[in-house]
Parts: C-alpha cells; structure tokens; sequence
C-alpha cells in the first residue's frame, strides 16, 4: 500500500506535507505508511483515494485479496467498496458480529441478507487466474 500511497502522491506532485494538509492525516503517518512502517485504517485509505482521485482498489491492494471462499469474497467486496464493517453490516441489515462471521467462513448468510449479499457481489471482479 506505501508503494501505491507514494506514487499517487508524487504523480500529483505533492510534498508529504501538502497530502497531510488535503487529508487531515498526519505527515508523520503517511511517512510510516510510504515506507511500509505500518498498514493504513480503511479510513485514511478512504479519504486518500478521494484526494489523490484513484480507487480505493488501488491504494489498499484489495484486487489481490483472495475470493475462493464466498467469506474471502464477501470481506473482499466490503472492502473494494471501501466500508467499515458496520456500514456494510448497515447496508446488508444484519448486525456487525454477524458480517464478521460470514468473513470468518463460520457462517453462511441466509434469508433477506443472502439475497441482499447476492446482488452485492455480483459487483465482484472474477477471480484473477493464473
């Protein structure tokens, strides 16, 4: 992810500094963040790819997460539409506990929530092959 954080930044032109100011998050963050210190909340990869203007996608790595299992798929799809648990919960109407279960692969969606799933990742790219 520091890789990707730091290319945007530079195709733009931008100083650390200046992304800092655009953001709100720290230049020392985003420091730790380029050089690989430390991994990025879902909400700073948010509000970067706003201002740098790239995918969500892109910042956070997400087309390389796996989706062999329908939790891998449902994680990986929660998060190419770069959502916290509990809005993804919101959105599907079960609890949060419940979504990370589902990811966990110890249990399987069902009723309303299923179908809701359904449409939902339908907006999965495929699975990359090899």
């Amino acid at each position: 992810m520091g890789e990707r954080l730091r290319y945007a930044r530079c195709a733009n032109g931008w100083s650390i500094v200046y992304l800092s100011q655009l953001s709100g998050v720290s230049a020392t963050t985003i420091s730790c963040l380029e050089r690989g210190i430390h991994g990025a909340a879902l909400s700073n990869i948010r509000r970067f790819a706003e201002v740098l203007d790239v995918s969500i996608e892109f910042l956070g790595c997400f087309e390389n997460l796996p989706q062999k299992t329908l939790g891998q798929k449902i994680k990986k799809v929660r998060l190419l539409q770069g959502l916290q648990l509990n809005e993804f919960a919101a959105l599907v109407g079960v609890d949060s506990k419940t979504v990370r279960s589902w990811e966990r692969d110890d249990r399987i969606p069902s009723g309303r929530p299923s179908v809701v799933l359904n449409e939902i990742l339908k907006a999965l790219p495929p699975s990359p092959s090899i």
